[in-house]
Parts: structure tokens; C-alpha cells; sequence
């Protein structure tokens, strides 16, 4: 199966053009303008009764749903209707496969949290997967489902069975969205990825958009303009923005909040970072009507 970053530019070309299909910029080839994370599997201990299984699939703990969330401001839309999900599986397993799945799509609430459902896609069987072109199939939606927030796009691995299938994503800790991985236990609890295995990743799920309100040209521009220097730094970080911004949160590498600050609507602000180690980390930076990520080196 072809992980290559090129192949979901190459592969998508069959559906529509780029600009309509959302796709974390860690599946992107960093030429391209994305990250360009490597693509892969993982798969916990499948030799210990307790811990096997796919880590972004079914395993051993039942879970009900994997899912990736997306921040519409990111791509540049204060709005969208979504018609389709493409999913790019890289574990199915045929032989005495059965079951069925398929894509939903949520509200998130005010704490990111997975909330009100807003549909629901036709089903695809697991024997029909098997035979899917390099592991990808198309979800649609009977009826198109029009979101004007963040939301979150999910598989539902309920009626499947243990260790049939898993969906492809990022290397460990190469990702695009902070938290932007996460998974329903059976439980019905729903936890990020970096609650549940410790790593940030995003999952090979995309949304494919038949409409969508793109936010004002200024809004765009206005919204890229945060500036923060030096970079790397060893005590003062220094940012500028031409838009204000209400809060921001320092992750570590790893994903682990490490601070969060509420800023009442400033432009500019310092941080002094001096007491953290050496390392990269990211800043969250949440406007009345966006969110932006920079990243930042800490070299002492």
C-alpha cells in the first residue's frame, strides 16, 4: 500500500481538487506546503492478551469510534457543507471479516469534547473494503451535513470485529492539530489520543466539502499575521498579531498543556520562557473567530 505523501494529492485528483477536500496539513508533502509526516499503522503488543490491537482501529478494548477534528479557520471557512468522508484504511483484515461501518460527524462543545451529532453516512461492509482501491473508500452522506464551527470526523468501529481494521495516520508526535486525534472507549467516554496513548497524531479521515463560505480575504490574511520572534528563544518570546486574541496555551512536544493564559483581547504580548527546557513546543492562539498554531524552539 502507497503511504507516500504524494499519494493522497495523486489519489484525490480522481474526486475533487484539494481545495475541497480538508486534509491536515501532516498528510501534505512539506514541498507542497505541508508537514509531510510519514504515514503509518500502529499496532500495540499483539503478542500480550491485555495489550493488542490497533492503535487507530479495533482492538482488545472495544472502542466504538476513531475520530479526527478539524478547526474550519485553519482552512480558511467560516462555514461548510460536508457530502462525503474519505478514509484511508491500512489494516483490514479478510479473512472471516464481517460487519459494517461508517463516518459521522460532530459539534464540539465549548471544551472541544465530541457533542451533538449531525449525521450520519451510508455503510460500507468490511468485505466490501477489502476490496477498495489502496485501502481508501468514500463515505457519503444521504444528506449533506453543513457545519459552521470546529467539528470532529469519526468511523464507527461498533459493528466490526476485534483487529479487523485499522485507519492510517501519522507518525508519533508529527501531527498538524494539536488533539486532533481521538477515540470513543467502550464505555462511551470519548478521550483524545494524547490521553489515551500519550502521543499527538491525526487520522487519515477527510471531509470532502460540496459548498463552502470562505472568511473575508482580510480575514484570511489578518489571521496568518502572527508574528513571534526570537525563534528559537532562551527566555523572551515575543508575539504580534494583527488580530486580537482572547487566550493562548503552550504545549510541549508531546501534546501536554503546559500553560494557558486569558488575555481579554490583546495584540501584543511577552512570554518569558525561561524556565522550560530545551525543546520544540506550540502555541494556541484562540481570536473571537479563529485559531492559530505556531511553533517554537526553546534552545538554552
Amino acid at each position: 500500500m502507497d503511504l507516500s505523501q504524494n499519494h493522497y494529492q495523486n489519489h484525490f485528483k480522481n474526486f475533487r481538487s484539494l481545495t475541497d477536500t480538508l486534509i491536515p496539513g501532516s498528510f501534505i508533502d512539506s514541498s507542497l506546503g505541508g508537514t509531510g509526516c510519514a504515514s503509518v499503522v500502529y499496532s500495540v503488543d499483539v503478542n500480550s492478551p491485555i495489550d493488542s490491537g490497533y492503535v487507530a482501529g479495533t482492538n482488545i478494548y472495544k472502542d466504538l469510534e476513531k475520530g479526527q477534528r478539524f478547526y474550519l479557520s485553519d482552512y480558511g471557512y467560516q462555514g461548510v457543507t460536508i457530502n462525503k468522508i474519505i478514509a484511508h484504511f491500512g489494516i483490514i483484515q479478510p479473512s472471516g471479516a464481517s460487519g459494517f461501518v461508517f463516518a459521522k460527524i460532530y459539534n464540539l462543545s465549548q471544551n472541544g469534547f465530541p457533542d451533538s451529532l449531525l449525521g450520519i453516512s451510508d455503510t460500507i461492509s468490511i468485505s466490501d473494503l477489502v476490496i477498495a482501491v489502496n485501502g481508501i473508500a468514500e463515505f457519503n452522506f444521504a444528506t449533506s451535513v453543513t457545519v459552521s464551527s470546529s467539528f470532529l470526523t469519526t468511523i464507527d468501529l461498533s459493528n466490526c470485529l476485534q483487529d479487523t481494521i485499522a485507519l492510517v495516520h501519522t507518525e508519533e508526535n508529527c501531527f498538524d492539530t494539536i488533539g486532533g486525534a481521538w477515540e470513543k472507549w467502550n464505555d462511551s467516554t470519548w478521550h483524545s489520543f494524547n490521553n489515551s496513548w500519550q502521543f499527538e497524531t491525526d487520522l487519515a479521515l477527510f471531509p470532502v466539502l460540496s459548498d463552502g463560505v470562505l472568511l473575508s480575504t482580510t480575514s484570511i490574511e489578518q489571521s496568518n499575521k502572527i508574528n513571534i520572534y526570537p525563534n528559537p528563544t532562551n527566555n523572551i518570546l515575543y508575539i504580534n498579531s494583527l488580530n486580537q486574541f482572547n487566550e493562548y496555551s503552550v504545549y510541549d512536544n508531546s501534546g501536554k498543556i503546559i500553560l494557558h493564559k486569558n488575555t481579554c483581547g490583546i495584540k501584543n504580548l511577552q512570554i518569558d520562557f525561561s524556565f522550560l527546557t530545551n525543546g520544540i513546543y506550540y502555541l494556541k492562539f484562540v481570536g473571537t473567530d479563529n485559531i492559530q498554531f505556531k511553533k517554537f524552539a526553546v534552545a538554552n
